[in-house]
């Protein structure tokens, strides 16, 4: 027998794994999700809610509040359960290098609890292969980590005084509605998410499928039939997930029911009128059972318009639909997920900022318009908060992200990761840096949103640029190689007197050591592209001379204006090699593709890089 191939051995759930008055023989992950959920309920039982705040000056510090104060209850109440599920898995992971930070983390129960927290353990994602119930069992308490977040919220908003709404700048509807749309959607997702971990852990899940090349094929699973001669199902996410998405697809309806209604009595501003359109739009798109591929992308691409337009009509609650594929790997099906976002006053005003950044990149779009099939719009960049996120967002909270008619960032993830992650490993690099962390929070949020605008210049959206470049995981760390090289470039060529690029490459070095200490390599992970940039950029700045050692660390006196320039020449050269490359065929390229990926992985083992990754994980 062959490879399997994907879908061949797919066991389709319909299992309701939410109802918990059913005696059902579910997996022990599900168990342990439900002893969570018990478990905090208990802290209610015994010690009463937690007190609402009375200083609550904006949207945001309500939400992290929230957030802050499970994780309080968790530490009381789930913490050692879950520990002594940690010390279980980590006596079950081999003794090798290739585990050795994923058995130090399960080995560390503060450090565990610290990347559940933040909803960043990706490092840990090899488990799905190694012990595949511990990561699902991960993904699921960190889902009702989330869903207790929201549960608190709910009950605080009732305590909430007038002047509490006014320096939040929303009022006790709009709150409601947004937690009504976390509440009722997110519990669903997540479970469907799990499912879907399950299929890509199936033989063959994660295998390429014949519609590999075919844009729109990563919104319908291409199920494999040994019945039909090697012939193939086409089934849309409706019936990969007959439970979660009908139920998903209702409560959108029963959102646009109920915004329609607050609309009518004046309950919310005129600013959420087309709300109601667009979560009706989610339903019907969501819901969809159709399988031609170029009609269905069509709709996801209209749906994905459609949420720009709404954010730019002033509406403050964002409903960010699914579109990146990473956790099928080579087979490319889009992630299950939904982000809920809120434009704020100073994410309003921040977005101004990055006008510019848009107009730099549409010019270089331009520069290259022979090199594409169609003229590219760059789009303007959306700010929000983003309090809650599922699916993949369970352990990879995204930062931001650029699409089809899209381009968003999510200010307080980047600047939690930044406290939390690339400020204190940039300090354990650099033990003498002196730097203000305000400015760097700052720095943080324009890397990552020149980050997103590297992506739209020769976007792999256009079909020129996919046939060149393909669609396998090993292309996902080019471009997010050249996101991040490209993004550089988009800085440099800034005239904004407020950006400071001593601090800006700082920033950089910053998100650099946490690609390399926080993602995972492992082939096929969603952590690797990452990780694998990381590399890219980082092996190059220690072999020109930028960074160099000095004692126990690194120099902190560097030459930041020509690192700039050669990480953002690196961006040059990707582009001219790969993504603009119309003098090769697209199998010349992709093979050439394929050679630099295994140049780059091959770095890793460079004496330099070797020493920094030791520094870094020591």
């Amino acid at each position: 027998m062959g490879k399997p191939k994907f879908g061949e051995q797919f066991p389709i759930d319909s299992t309701n794994r939410l109802d918990v008055l059913k005696n059902q023989d579910l997996p022990e992950y599900i168990d342990f999700s439900r002893e969570v959920r018990l478990k905090l309920k208990e802290s209610i039982e015994k010690d009463g809610w937690p007190e609402c705040p009375k200083n609550i000056e904006s949207i945001d510090k309500f939400f992290d509040l929230a957030k802050n104060t499970v994780n309080e209850r968790w530490k009381d109440f789930v913490f050692s359960a879950l520990q002594d599920k940690s010390a279980e898995w980590a006596n079950k992971i081999p003794e090798n290098k290739e585990y050795k930070e994923i058995k130090k983390i399960l080995s560390d129960p503060n450090k565990l609890d610290e990347n559940l927290a933040l909803k960043q353990f990706e490092i840990l994602e090899p488990l799905r292969e190694i012990i595949p119930e511990a990561w699902r069992t991960l993904v699921l308490a960190s889902s009702e980590q989330q869903l207790a977040a929201i549960v608190l919220s709910r009950e605080w908003s009732k305590k909430l005084t007038d002047e509490n709404f006014s320096k939040m700048g929303i009022n006790k509807s709009e709150l409601d509605l947004f937690l009504d749309a976390a509440g009722i959607l997110g519990k669903y997702f997540d479970q469907a998410y799990v499912k879907q971990i399950e299929l890509a852990d199936a033989p063959g899940g994660k295998e390429e499928t014949s519609l590999k090349n075919i844009d729109g094929a990563e919104r319908v699973y291409d199920i494999y039939n040994s019945k039909k001669d090697k012939g193939i199902d086409l089934k849309p996410y409706c019936d990969v997930f007959p439970f979660e998405w009908p139920k998903i697809v209702s409560r959108f309806q029963v959102l646009a029911e109920k915004t329609d209604q607050l609309l009518q009595e004046g309950k919310i501003p005129e600013t959420y009128k087309k709300l109601p359109a667009y979560l009706k739009n989610l339903a019907d798109v969501y819901g969809s059972d159709n399988i031609d591929i170029k009609e269905l992308n069509k709709k996801w691409e209209k749906l994905s318009r459609q949420g720009m337009e709404l954010s730019e009509s002033g509406c403050p609650i964002m409903l960010l639909s699914q579109g990146a594929a990473s956790v099928t790997g080579d087979a490319g099906k889009v992630d299950v997920e939904i982000r809920l976002g809120f434009k704020t006053k100073e994410t309003i005003k921040l977005e101004k900022i990055f006008e510019e950044f848009q107009n730099i990149a549409q010019k270089m779009v331009n520069d290259n318009q022979d090199k594409l099939k169609k003229p590219y719009k760059v789009p303007k960049m959306v700010l929000n908060i983003q309090p809650f996120a599922f699916g993949p967002n369970l352990y990879s909270m995204t930062q931001g992200e650029s699409g089809d008619g899209t381009m968003v960032s999510h200010i307080n993830t980047i600047r939690e990761a930044t406290h939390f992650k690339d400020l204190p490993l940039l300090k354990k690099i650099f033990p003498s840096i002196d730097i203000n962390p305000d400015q760097y929070e700052r720095a943080a949020v324009i890397e990552t949103v020149a980050h997103e605008f590297g992506h739209t210049i020769l976007s792999e959206e256009d079909d020129k640029v996919l046939k060149r470049v393909g669609t396998r995981t090993v292309t996902e760390i080019l471009n997010e190689s050249k996101a991040e090289t490209m993004g550089m470039n988009v800085i440099k060529q800034s005239s904004n007197p407020e950006i400071n690029l001593k601090t800006q490459f700082w920033a950089k070095i910053g998100v650099i050591c946490n690609y390399l200490a926080n993602s995972s390599s492992k082939a096929g992970s969603g952590g690797e592209r990452y990780y694998y940039s990381g590399i890219t950029m980082i092996s190059k700045l220690l072999a020109e001379g930028i960074i160099k050692e000095k004692n126990k660390g690194y120099d902190e006196t560097i030459n930041f204006s020509k690192g700039i320039e050669i990480i953002s020449e690196m961006g040059i050269n990707i582009l001219d090699k790969f993504h603009g490359n119309s003098d090769q065929t697209p199998q010349e390229i992709q093979e050439h593709i394929k050679e630099y990926i295994k140049e780059i992985k091959a770095k890793e083992k460079d004496g330099q890089v070797k020493h920094f990754l030791e520094m870094l994980k020591a």
